[in-house]
């Protein structure tokens, strides 16, 4: 027999299969509080029975919260559940989907338990059905109490109101089958706030998006709603107010007395609204700015960082620990513009580790790009920009704005030109963005390349003139577009 045949032939080792499953998935979205809530709910006999499930639970909670460890696999995890068998790939499987069950239903209860309301509602709707008069009585009363001492947001809070008022007299209908003492008054008004709310803050956004995005929609009824709610003095509530005059910042008789007086409406009633729809109303109030810095020659530079810090510090800048980009970004050049370069720097160390997003790198490569500009310091900002790359249009015209300075400021007029068509090719192929900002961003071009013959000694300036066309323009870098003016004619 030779050397070769006595060699104990090598067995390939079996190659694992890690555990997929939408239970996992469900598990991965536990935090460790409603990790533990879970084990005692499949634990508890009212919701399950079979010993097996809890035990196969309680191999794979170890792997939680990434399910990554290089154990973990179908094979390991079959054979910690049944040390003596054979591995099946169906009784996992099995385990699986009955575990995937569970875990759904353990999250509807625990979002159901967690909604204080919510569960008053229901109980409720018990006593409802049992027709018991008693505890009807008593749990209405204490339900109404809960929803004027907590309503979150008057939307909300006119909904609820509303069916409220309509259960207690659906309720009280036995007692009372002519209505003589059941009105329906409070209803129509509680309704009425409801829809107006709803549909203000809809058209709010309609508007929007019909300004600055060519989206097109049908508001034909508009005019008659907002009759009706300046006929009804608001009908007393303060959101009603807020989305109404929101509306009007998107008119093009939008004054700086409406700009402040819903900045004062929002700041004075945040409380209000949910915080999402508190982030989306100071939205608005930027776009109602932008709005006014295009049609005029003034700029809202101070107003537009009083708001910034107001979100900044009402925290409403991050969502579920992350900030998005374009928000950080845009939050910087509030303190930026604004004059207030140390609160700008300071903005952006304190939030740059919670950038959201693919881009997150390419976003703080931008914004130290944006210092260094500051600095005099070009060539730096040339090397940030080179690592800020985008996909998206907004983003890019940001970082082209930004380049087209800078070769402004070094004299590199080749670079200027083709960063000048470069931007023209990007606005003129996006169908996206509306006239009402690409008018602004071709002005601009058109002004800054006018001024860099000028400085490159291939045309005259005549200060005044052109001063007067950069304030009569629609036109984005006003303040830019005049400093520049001004450093032009010291130099004659």
């Amino acid at each position: 027999m030779s050397r070769k045949s006595k060699e104990k032939k090598q067995v390939p080792e079996k190659k694992s299969n890690p555990i997929k499953c939408d239970f996992i998935d469900i598990l991965k979205l536990f935090n460790r509080r409603e990790l533990w809530k879970f084990e005692q709910f499949i634990k508890s006999p009212m919701f399950n029975k079979r010993k097996i499930l809890i035990n196969y639970f309680m191999i794979m909670k170890k792997y939680y919260p990434k399910f990554d460890n290089k154990n973990f696999s179908k094979e390991k995890v079959f054979s910690e559940l049944y040390p003596e068998r054979t591995y099946k790939d169906d009784i996992l499987r099995r385990y699986n989907n009955c575990l995937k069950d569970l875990a759904e239903e353990f999250a509807t209860y625990n979002t159901f338990t967690s909604d204080r309301y919510e569960k008053k509602f229901r109980l409720l709707m018990f006593f409802i059905n049992k027709k018991s008069d008693k505890f009807f009585t008593k749990q209405f009363k204490d339900i109404i109490e809960f929803t004027d001492k907590y309503g979150k947001s008057d939307i909300d809070y006119f909904n609820k109101k509303s069916i409220l008022t309509e259960i207690y007299r659906s309720f009280k209908l036995k007692d009372d089958p002519t209505y003589k003492h059941s009105g329906y008054e409070e209803q129509i008004n509680y309704i009425l706030k409801y829809f107006l709310n709803s549909i203000l803050r809809l058209y709010g956004f309609a508007e929007y998006e019909r300004y600055f995005f060519n989206k097109k929609y049908d508001l034909k009824f508009l005019d008659e709603i907002k009759k009706m709610v300046l006929e009804s003095d608001y009908f007393g509530s303060k959101s009603i107010e807020i989305y109404h005059k929101v509306l009007n910042l998107y008119n093009e008789n939008n004054s700086d007395n409406n700009l402040n007086e819903v900045k004062n409406l929002i700041i004075e009633n945040g409380k209000l609204f949910e915080r999402e729809e508190l982030f989306n109303l100071y939205i608005h109030l930027f776009n109602g700015i932008n709005i006014s810095k295009l049609k005029t020659n003034k700029e809202y530079n101070e107003l537009e960082f009083e708001i910034a810090k107001k979100m900044d510090e009402d925290g409403l800048l991050i969502f579920n620990g992350v900030i998005d980009p374009g928000w950080f970004r845009g939050i910087f050049f509030k303190y930026y513009n604004a004059g207030k370069t140390g609160g700008a720097i300071d903005f952006l160390e304190r939030y740059k580790t919670k950038v959201a997003g693919e881009y997150k790198a390419e976003t703080v490569h931008h914004l130290y790009a944006v210092i260094d500009v500051h600095n005099r310091d070009y060539e730096s900002a040339l090397e940030h920009l080179g690592k800020a790359s985008y996909l998206n249009i907004n983003d890019k015209w940001a970082v082209k704005n930004l380049y087209l300075k800078i070769y402004y400021e070094t004299n590199r007029f080749e670079e200027f030109l083709y960063v000048s068509d470069s931007i023209k090719h990007l606005i003129s192929e996006n169908p996206t963005w509306s006239e009402n900002i690409v008018k602004p961003i071709r002005n601009f071009i058109n002004l800054a390349g006018r001024l860099f013959r000028v400085k490159i000694g291939d045309s005259k300036l005549d200060s005044g003139e052109m001063e007067r066309q950069i304030r009569e323009s629609e036109t984005i870098g006003r303040s830019w577009l005049l400093e520049k003016v001004k450093e032009l004619d010291g130099c004659k």
